[in-house]
Parts: C-alpha cells; sequence; structure tokens
C-alpha cells in the first residue's frame, strides 16, 4: 500500500495504534488542522465492520476509490468524515444537504466545489457572504446560469476570475464578462477554450499587454485579429502568437513567415515550436544565427526529416543532442528513404526503423563509422538498434564483414550487454582475443566481468 496515500495515527493520540498499526499503511506527517476525535472515529468504524482500508483512504475524493453509501453516511457523523463526504464527487445530494447544517467551513466549502451538489445548494451558496465559498461555486462545473448571472457581477476579484475559468458556463454570460474592470478576469476570459470569435477579437484589442498575449494563444483567433497581432509593439504578444497561431488561418504563412523574421530572437525561436511552420520555413530556421531559435526547431514535433539530417550537423553540440534525445524522433520507412539520406547524411544511420537488412553497401559504411566513432558515438548508434548489433555479429563471425580489433572488442561488448545468447558472445569472444595482443584481452576480460554472461565465459576459457 503506498504510505504517501494515508492519513496520520500520531495526531489522534496513541490509542489509534492498537486499532491501525504501520502494516495498513499508517505513517507520520503534521497534520494540525485535523480534531482529535478521529481515533474514535477509527475504532467505532473497525466495530462497525469497515475496514482500515476505508479510513487509510479517507482523503481521498477521486471516483476510482469507491465508497459505499452507509460509509459515508458513517462518516458523516464526525468532523473530519464531514470534510470529506462534502468534497466527494459520489457522495449522495440527501446527505450534502444533511451535512451543510453542521456550518462547518471545510464542509461548506467542500459541498461548493462538489459538482454532485444540486441547484439548490448552489445557488445558496452562491450568496454566501464567505467569499471563498462564492469563489469555489464560481468554478464548479455545475454552477447554474442563474448563480452564475449573479456571481459575474461580485464585488470580489477572485469570485469573477473563477467564473471567467469555468470551461462550462454559458458562452453569453462570459460574453458579458469581457467588460470586466480587472485585466486578470480578462485574462482568464482569454484562455478559456468556450470563448468565442467575437469575445477573442475583443479582447485582442484591449490595452492590456498580458490579455493581448493570452489572446494570441487562443484557438477562436481569427486572421485579422492574427495580423494585427503580429505588429504588436510588445516582443511577448508576438512570441505567444508565432507559437499558436492556427494553420487554418488564410494568411498564416505569410504572418508566420513574418514572425520567423522578427528581429527579436525569443519570437523567432516560438515560431520555430510552432507545429504549423510551411516547409521552407523549417529550411530557414534551421540555418537562424541565434542557436536558441535552433534549439527550439529541434524540439518541434513537426520537424521535417531532410530538416533533421541537415540539423544534425549542427554546430552546437546541445542542438545535436536535443535533436538525438527526442523521444519521437523520424525513423527511415523504407531503403527509398536511405538511398536519399543516408549517403548524404551517414549520421542518421540511428534512424533506421524497418526490418532485417543485409549488412553490405552502405549499411556496413554507416556501421563501421559509427563503430568506430567517426560519425556518431558508437553506444549512440546501438543503443537505438539492437537488431543491427546481432546482425553484424553473425556477419562478423561468418566472416561477411570485418573489423579492425578496436571495433571488434566495442562489438563484444554491446552484444554481452543486449544478448543472453552465451554461446555466440563465447565464440566472438574467441576472435576478439585471438591473435596475442594483451591490450585487447584485457579489455574483453574487463567487459566480461561486469556482463552477465561472465561466469559462462569464464569457464570456458578457463577449460
Amino acid at each position: 500500500m503506498n504510505k504517501g496515500d494515508i492519513l496520520c495515527r500520531d495526531l489522534w493520540g496513541s490509542e489509534c495504534l492498537a486499532l491501525l498499526d504501520e502494516d495498513d499503511g499508517f505513517r507520520c506527517r503534521d497534520t494540525n488542522h485535523m480534531s482529535g476525535n478521529f481515533c474514535e472515529m477509527v475504532k467505532e468504524g473497525l466495530e462497525a465492520g469497515y475496514s482500515p482500508r476505508d479510513f487509510i483512504h479517507l482523503q481521498k475524493t477521486e471516483v476510482s476509490y469507491a465508497f459505499t453509501d452507509g460509509f459515508l453516511y458513517f462518516a458523516a457523523k464526525y468532523p473530519e468524515g464531514r470534510s470529506f463526504v462534502a468534497r466527494h464527487v459520489n457522495a449522495p445530494v440527501a446527505l450534502l444537504h444533511q451535512i451543510i447544517k453542521a456550518h462547518e467551513l471545510r464542509v461548506t466549502y467542500g459541498i461548493a466545489s462538489n459538482p454532485n451538489a444540486d441547484f439548490v445548494l448552489l445557488s445558496a451558496l452562491s450568496t454566501s457572504l464567505d467569499v471563498v465559498a462564492r469563489a469555489n461555486v464560481a468554478l464548479n462545473r455545475s454552477v447554474s446560469d442563474e448563480a452564475a448571472m449573479r456571481l459575474k457581477d461580485d464585488s470580489e476579484t477572485m469570485v469573477r476570475l473563477n467564473l471567467a475559468s469555468n470551461t462550462f458556463v454559458d458562452v453569453d454570460i462570459l460574453k458579458i464578462m469581457t467588460d470586466d474592470p480587472a485585466d486578470r478576469v480578462l485574462v482568464a476570459l482569454a484562455k478559456n477554450d468556450r470563448s468565442s470569435e467575437e469575445m477573442i477579437t475583443k479582447l485582442a484589442q484591449s490595452d492590456s499587454v498580458d490579455v493581448r498575449t493570452a489572446a494570441a494563444s487562443h484557438k477562436n483567433l481569427n486572421c485579422d485579429s492574427a495580423a494585427a497581432l503580429s505588429s504588436d509593439f510588445d516582443w511577448r504578444v508576438r512570441s505567444a502568437l508565432a507559437q499558436s497561431i492556427c494553420g487554418s488561418l488564410v494568411n498564416c504563412k505569410e504572418i508566420l513567415l513574418n514572425l520567423s523574421r522578427d528581429p527579436n530572437p525569443g519570437v523567432r525561436a516560438s515560431a520555430a515550436s510552432n507545429r504549423n511552420l510551411p516547409q521552407d520555413l523549417f529550411v530557414s530556421l534551421a540555418y537562424d544565427h541565434d542557436y536558441s531559435v535552433r534549439y527550439r526547431l529541434a524540439q518541434n514535433p513537426s520537424l521535417p526529416l531532410d530538416v533533421y539530417a541537415m540539423m544534425m550537423v549542427d554546430e552546437r553540440e546541445s542542438v545535436r543532442k536535443n535533436l538525438f534525445d527526442r523521444q519521437d524522433r523520424p525513423r527511415f520507412e523504407s531503403e527509398i528513404d536511405v538511398d536519399l539520406h543516408l549517403k548524404d547524411f551517414p549520421h542518421l544511420a540511428f534512424l533506421i526503423g524497418y526490418g532485417t537488412w543485409e549488412p553490405t553497401g552502405v549499411y556496413r559504411d554507416i556501421f563501421m563509422s559509427s563503430i568506430e566513432g567517426r560519425n556518431l558515438p558508437f553506444d549512440s548508434f546501438l543503443v537505438v538498434n539492437d537488431v543491427t548489433v546481432k546482425i553484424f555479429v553473425e556477419a562478423f563471425l561468418d566472416g561477411r564483414v570485418s573489423f579492425d580489433r578496436d571495433s571488434g572488442v566495442a562489438l563484444f561488448e554491446r552484444f554481452c550487454a543486449i544478448s543472453n545468447d552465451v554461446e555466440t558472445a563465447i565464440r566472438l569472444y574467441r576472435v576478439v582475443v585471438r591473435g596475442g595482443d594483451m591490450g585487447l584481452l584485457r579489455r574483453a576480460r574487463d567487459i566480461v566481468k561486469t556482463s552477465a554472461h561472465g561466469r559462462s565465459i569464464r569457464l570456458f576459457t578457463a577449460s
């Protein structure tokens, strides 16, 4: 059981030691906000037939841990239980009506944020004198239009901010809020996915840089507003637009072209991370004089293969490493890809992603140059090409390809790391150490010491 998902035992006294021990998943932590009758609750709950697991997960409110209605009604008799029930998304509405009468702040706040609370509860809490209760209702996905209309004019900015962030509020109510005097509320509206094109057009003309920056990133930004924001005096607005401008816009390419040539490198770097870049802009940004632009371009998930190949020889090591470390890096899917790219860019051998191929011709040259460290570090090439290692080991042992002794030892080391074939490992060891070179022999023996096949190989060499 995960001990990080539990309640503390010490706060409720040593009596809990007799009820819930360390094996049940309890550990110590400071929870001074809890009251002192938890031990009594646990004791009576265990006597009633509930399991220690129920109490260990008492603070969880996700649906993933299903509590029975019986346990929820039992827990509601105690302060700790009521605060939990108030927040739990499966709590019966009748029980929520019952526990709100306790007039406890934690219960009130929990019900105000509970999407299972009904219209009556949320309407009543939207008029509460407590600002936190109203703010929780404003953010509740079940808030009614009546309560939302009331909360949009709330005197507290926090309440209006939460309402503007709520993606379940009616669009017409959000539209009225575009005249709100607080920039924080307008920023929240500009970030709300439900905001309409008309709203975003209005927010894009705001005097606030923060509001225009948020509007520049919205999916409903139209072409005219995008064109206006592309000339904004503040680089942060242009940067937000460059990163997120939608490819469906009519003049998207022209706007992106201007942003990719922006004098501010931060704007160009944002353009370099845009998935919707046309092919020619990928190429031009790959030659940008500022390495931070090229670094961001290397992370672009839409980076074409030929541009990827160009950038693998970038003068900056951090750019090259960024390309190689990508989890979603492209793969050569056919021999046509190989013929088109690998002869000019042999350092891209690690992108080979399709099935078995013969270790001859261009493949052998790529493997040789990589294994000997001439283009790409040996380990970097082989770590993603374990099948390639096995193919070349067989070809090496059969005499179809040849390696110098240093490359042979490197191949032996890699094979021991990726294969469970002891017999082949022994054959490869014999070929590698043949000739009596003491330096190579010591290197091979060092590999054997750390290899999973070490004992088998040592027994073979001893005999």
